[in-house]
């Protein structure tokens, strides 16, 4: 009989990677099981969470696609929503509806596979609505330092200067949008934008980075949240009105996206969405 060690592992047995590691999670995992801080976290929570912004995005967008302003073409599609659509198409598959359906799919399997409870506590998902709120507070005050630090001038420019959502139509004309088409724009960059270069682009440049170039963690995943936050910035209009890039707002974006890739880490999928949402909803409907 092949002994065993005090781990309860075979002698020679490998998990996780070619080098005997488990390949680690890119959440920081410090919590309870059962407490808020975890529950906030897993695909269910965050489905339920999810799914009135999603359905509030799916309304709106199909408000504005049957309007015959400016608004309608400009919400028509969040330019990260058409990056999932345009993948799936290579395959095929092209549906209007189909990226709110795959996101709702995914975070469905995520939950089969975790083999956790099915029960939903309705509290956890209103405490995650006020977080979201307190994580986009602080996030406003930062843009905006970051964008006058970057400027140069002590006073801010328009506002619109700092919204990240990014629409086919181009951020500089999205403060002139009807009020429904802002709404999708908001809801659709937040839902859309962390899916691609939250979800999707750390989780595999961690992937590349800890499992190919055999990086270190916390190296991993720092590196991870740098590369797609930069990424991040360069997917938006980043070009002034003479066309010339605008290095302010290119700078405000990217360190937005490194405050919503810390988030993501920290906290979890939904409410990085929620936050980016509701930001962006400050600046487009409020201000």
């Amino acid at each position: 009989m092949a002994r065993t060690r005090r781990d309860g592992a075979r002698p020679g047995r490998r998990s996780g990677s070619a080098n005997g590691q488990r390949r680690p999670s890119v959440h920081h995992h410090a919590h309870d099981a059962d407490s808020y801080a975890s529950l906030s976290m897993t695909p269910l929570h965050v489905l339920a969470f999810l799914l009135p912004f999603i359905a509030l995005y799916e309304v709106c967008s199909a408000i504005t696609l049957h309007s015959a302003d400016a608004g309608g073409q400009a919400a028509q599609m969040i330019r990260a929503e058409a990056m999932v659509l345009w993948f799936f198409q290579l395959f095929g598959l092209g549906s209007l509806y189909l990226p709110g359906i795959v996101l709702l799919v995914v975070l469905l399997v995520w939950h089969v596979l975790s083999g956790r409870s099915w029960k939903v506590h309705p509290e956890v998902l209103g405490w995650m609505f006020l977080e979201s709120i307190c994580w986009t507070l602080p996030l406003i005050v930062l843009a905006q330092i970051v964008y006058s630090l970057a400027l140069g001038d002590a006073a801010l420019g328009a506002t619109g200067a700092l919204v990240m959502a990014g629409s086919q139509g181009g951020a500089t004309d999205l403060s002139q949008l009807p009020l429904v088409s802002r709404v999708a724009v908001a809801l659709g960059a937040g839902i859309y934008e962390e899916l691609v270069f939250r979800l999707v682009a750390i989780a595999l440049l961690h992937l590349i980075l800890w499992d190919l170039v055999k990086m270190k963690e916390p190296g991993a995943k720092i590196v991870s949240v740098v590369i797609a936050a930069v990424l991040f910035g360069l997917y938006h209009d980043v070009a002034s009105s003479s066309g010339a890039f605008d290095v302010p707002r290119f700078l405000t974006i990217v360190v937005a996206g490194l405050y919503f890739g810390g988030l993501y880490v920290w906290r979890g999928f939904g409410i990085v969405v929620a936050t980016h949402a509701l930001y962006d909803l400050v600046l487009l409907v409020l201000l």
